[in-house]
């Protein structure tokens, strides 16, 4: 009997064993590459899977991981968003304001930067949502233009300055951690 038969008569689908790693890599090869890194990683410095470096690489990821999750859905419609980064650098400003102000209690100020940093990012996406559905312009324009307002109204509210946070419960809020785990990483 064949390995054909055999295979078929089994139940399992005769598959060629390079289709199946083709298949495996295609699918699944980003989870691979980061398996293999972290263990190259782990075996050539003994600092890689300390619990500092491993909080200090949470805290670094936590912005991309956000902005990735939305991205996930524009990408998976078909779309394409190129303002995020200039619209997060609008609401950090806007946001950052807010907390730099010293006449506000420091619950009130962490309360409306993070309300305010979230209001102007839905209020920029939805304007981006509504004028590529309503005019049919493609995603990639609509978001182009964004791009640039978000990226001039920024440096306009700062007048082109670095806005500087002096609250320092904003400090602690920033770099809190539950149980070693960073509270940033916690919250996303």
């Amino acid at each position: 009997m064949s390995t054909d038969t055999t295979a078929a008569a089994k139940g399992r689908p005769n598959v060629p064993r390079s289709a199946f790693w083709g298949g495996l890599l295609r699918n699944a090869g980003i989870g691979v590459a980061l398996v293999l890194l972290i263990i190259v990683f782990s075996l050539t410095t003994k600092t890689f899977l300390t619990q500092i470096n491993l909080s200090n690489i949470m805290v670094q990821i936590t912005l991309n991981v956000i902005l990735a999750a939305g991205m996930t859905f524009v990408i998976l419609i078909g779309g394409i968003d190129l303002s995020v980064g200039s619209v997060m650098a609008l609401a950090a400003v806007i946001a950052a304001t807010f907390m730099s102000n010293p006449d506000l209690p420091s619950w009130l100020a962490i309360t409306l930067t993070i309300l305010v940093a979230c209001g102007v990012g839905t209020f920029c996406g939805i304007i981006n949502g509504l004028i590529s559905a309503w005019w049919s312009i493609p995603s990639f324009i609509v978001t182009l233009g964004m791009l640039n307002m978000a990226r001039g109204s920024a440096l306009q509210f700062t007048q082109s300055n670095t806005v500087y946070i002096s609250n320092p419960a904003f400090t602690s809020f920033g770099t809190a951690s539950i149980a070693g785990v960073p509270l940033c990483s916690l919250l996303r």
